[in-house]
């Protein structure tokens, strides 16, 4: 039995390390039940370690010739081992491996398999991560503790359920480049001095820093942004657990604003619409399935059926656009008419392919205006935004994509819950929020199509490949 032990993954290089070893492994046909993956103990500076004759027998294995070529493994494998390689579990490395050897080993369309246990397994441990990492990304608050060498420092300290550490850490130096931080947690600390992250040993909450004089400008803000009438606390407290409140300067308001909500919730409902009805904790085939049904407005019955959306629920990358046409009313499936075909040309272009993308609209129904038998096109107002925004909430919680590319000013701006100007914002990256690590708008293919002059479309078709291609290159691809 080997015994292979894999940098602790509070630490930048275990997926990498893990990677590298279990590339040679495969290819010297080493199979997983002949392999014992576990995790280094910290402060052990080798990366084999078990019985002297264990570690003799790794390094002959390793340093010898492979016999198998070099493995070549589906994209959907690596966007959900990444992520699961920072799980708290200390088997996903075998499982990491066991997965690889069957793939390498004859079975290419393992990750097609829905029932596999295995792949069901890897699944749930990716998206379990990125679920971690967003309320690492939400709930983390910096608190000023003082100047080092003139410089102001902000330190946080957060408690995720996994070893996310390594995995947030590139978000937050693009997020805070211009600020010294460190975040603590009881894994691992990350430090940023605007030059290069540093990893450390994890600390615990006693260690970390109470208050400042920056809590009251953030609770201000809070009570400023506060709307008593979306709060529901049963979500709430599901999204935001009490273990992450100590934290969070805002939570000490929640209680007085929701003692004063009462009226104000009663005087917004008589002027907010009536949001659809969404089943909670649906899977995206149940949404579907109950999305054909919904009758929040009047689009609902004036068209032929609701267009959901299509796509894997683990994708990376998230299109949303602004609502079907008429060639997606009839055929029931997104983005299939005439700006579906620009968007697949930009996609192909771009590098991407359809099929690893989840391709979705705000709007589930078609609005349109008759004229002369032709149903002509009609933009949806925020009216009808807010409506149906919770079946693409719905959507977004099921897939927790790294990227929701806006299509459009309409998406854009119902995604980034502001107004965006496409034309001077597209191609940024904007704060993902909830269910993202980040937004980006870019053109909607259907208002290339709408462009009259020649130029000016290929200029707008040229942006709109090169965000996709942006969007491809931010996840690595």
């Amino acid at each position: 039995m080997l015994e292979v032990e894999v940098p602790s993954q509070s630490t930048p290089g275990g997926w990498k390390t893990w990677r590298k070893l279990a590339r040679k492994l495969v290819r010297r046909e080493v199979e997983p039940t002949e392999i014992r993956w576990r995790d280094e103990v910290d402060g052990q500076e080798t990366l084999l370690s078990g019985t002297a004759e264990s570690d003799d027998a790794l390094e002959r294995c390793l340093e010898s010739d492979p016999r198998m070529p070099r493995p070549r493994v589906p994209p959907r494998f690596m966007d959900l081992a990444r992520p699961a390689a920072h799980h708290a579990d200390p088997e996903r490395w075998q499982l990491l491996y066991r997965v690889l050897w069957r793939m390498v080993s004859g079975e290419r369309n393992l990750m097609d398999l829905e029932t596999d246990s295995d792949v069901d397994e890897l699944r749930s441990m990716s998206k379990a991560v990125r679920r971690d990492a967003h309320k690492m990304k939400a709930f983390v608050r910096f608190r000023e503790v003082g100047k080092e060498e003139g410089e102001q420092q902000f330190v946080a300290w957060h408690q995720p359920d996994h070893r996310v550490v390594p995995f947030v850490a590139p978000f937050f130096k693009d997020r805070f480049r211009s600020m010294h931080w460190t975040v603590l947690t009881p894994h691992r600390s990350v430090a940023w001095d605007r030059d290069s992250l540093q990893f450390g040993p994890g600390v615990q909450r006693s260690e970390a820093p109470s208050e400042d004089e920056l809590e009251g400008i953030w609770t201000t803000y809070y009570k400023s942004i506060f709307n008593p009438a979306r709060i529901k606390l049963d979500a709430m407290t599901a999204e935001m657990p009490q273990k992450h409140w100590s934290t969070m300067p805002e939570t000490e308001a929640i209680q007085d604003l929701l003692r004063d909500a009462n009226s104000d919730v009663s005087e917004m409902m008589r002027h907010a619409p009536a949001q659809a009805e969404v089943p909670e904790d649906a899977s995206l085939a149940e949404l579907e399935q109950a999305c054909q049904t919904c009758r929040a407005c009047e689009r609902c019955d004036g068209a032929t059926q609701a267009v959901f959306g299509e796509g894997p629920a683990d994708a990376n990358i998230v299109l949303v656009g602004e609502q079907p046409g008429d060639e997606e009313d009839k055929q029931g499936r997104p983005f299939v008419g005439p700006a579906g075909e620009v968007l697949n040309q930009a996609l192909k272009l771009a590098g991407l392919d359809r099929n690893a993308l989840y391709v979705t609209n705000t709007v589930k129904h078609f609005g349109y205006s008759s004229d002369g038998g032709q149903r002509i096109h009609e933009s949806p107002n925020r009216y009808i935004t807010e409506i149906c925004k919770p079946w693409l909430d719905a959507e977004l919680a099921n897939i927790s994509a790294q990227i929701v590319v806006g299509l459009g000013r309409t998406a854009s701006q119902v995604l980034a819950g502001r107004k965006v100007a496409v034309s001077r914002e597209r191609g940024e990256f904007l704060r993902g929020g909830q269910h993202a690590d980040a937004i980006l708008p870019t053109y909607h293919p259907a208002a290339i199509l709408r462009t009259p002059d020649d130029e000016a479309k290929r200029s707008q078709f040229k942006d709109l490949v090169r965000d996709l291609d942006s969007a491809r290159r931010r996840l690595g691809g």
